[in-house]
């Protein structure tokens, strides 16, 4: 065949790794339609997983999971292949009768984000007043920029500390929120912030600040799920900017179980990534294997 597949190239994998997690990366490979392929398609599996905890599935569906042989199954059971942010289209556990977009357990209940927490505005700020390096009197401003799968600190700028309101201050645990980007996709991207220096955020973004730090590990679980970005998908406006406005994110319905429960959901999603975080480094290893096998023939072909 004149494709390359990365699947040729999987038995150059380090010998000395653990067979079992070659094999799941085969399996994965084949019975996934080469969708997981390289690290960045494994955030699809973490979606999943994230998904299924804030369904009350998890613990059913993922208690047996312990290695990543079993992780490849819950991928393939998954429906990977289906990108669609529309639940209804890769779900069966609609419940339309009730008016909310998903059944859960009886024991759990829907809270309005507005009832544990409060959504803040970004700083509004013209750019000729910001300085690139620190300076007193002045704040740094975590932008959308800042905002990936955790918070970074690159890239700061700094603004007049007297433009701030003292609620426009982040605290550790709120979570930063871009609500408007040119490109959709960005829209609704979400971090923590962790930092202990005083920060605050720009007006293309929002914060969601808990009232109950308890509940803190269990939201991160929601903010980081398909289930959200389908959500925010379907909220989101405009033609050139995207926006996402907080009247929008104040619809939001956190599906809540007790304390104990979101212990034990939090555990089991934790153990789940690091799974993936482990299936990220085999793939990295296969890719970059692959890369070099294709360089090396190439270049033997035209020498």
């Amino acid at each position: 065949s004149d494709e390359l597949r990365v699947s040729t190239f999987h038995h150059l994998i380090q010998p000395e790794k653990p067979k079992d997690k070659q094999d799941a990366l085969q399996i994965l490979i084949e019975e996934s339609g080469l969708l997981l392929t390289k690290p960045e398609d494994v955030k699809q599996l973490r979606n999943l997983i994230m998904d299924l905890a804030i369904q009350g599935s998890l613990t059913k569906r993922g208690s047996e999971i312990s290695n990543v042989n079993e992780l490849v199954d819950l991928a393939v059971e998954g429906k990977l292949l289906n990108e669609s942010y529309k639940f209804s289209e890769y779900s069966d556990n609609v419940d339309t009768d009730n008016g909310n977009f998903f059944r859960i357990p009886e024991s759990w209940e829907w809270v309005p984000a507005v009832d544990i927490g409060q959504f803040i505005r970004g700083v509004t700020y013209k750019k000729s007043v910001t300085q690139d390096t620190p300076k007193d009197g002045f704040m740094p401003v975590l932008r959308a920029n800042n905002i990936g799968r955790i918070m970074n600190y690159d890239n700061l700028v700094y603004i007049p500390d007297g433009n701030i309101k003292d609620n426009q201050i982040l605290k550790r645990g709120d979570w930063l929120i871009c609500t408007a980007s040119g490109s959709k996709r960005l829209v609704g991207k979400n971090a923590a912030f962790k930092g202990s220096e005083l920060m605050t955020f720009g007006a293309f973004n929002c914060a969601y600040r808990l009232n109950e730090p308890d509940l803190y590990p269990f939201i991160k679980v929601f903010f980081k799920s398909r289930i959200y970005r389908g959500f925010v998908f379907d909220e989101g406006t405009g033609m050139t900017i995207n926006n996402l406005k907080i009247s929008s994110l104040k619809k939001i319905q956190f599906p809540i179980p007790s304390l104990n429960e979101q212990e034990r959901i939090v555990a089991r999603v934790d153990e789940l990534m690091e799974l993936c975080d482990q299936l990220e480094e085999e793939l990295s290893l296969t890719v970059g294997l692959s890369e070099e096998y294709v360089l090396s023939s190439s270049h033997h072909l035209v020498s």
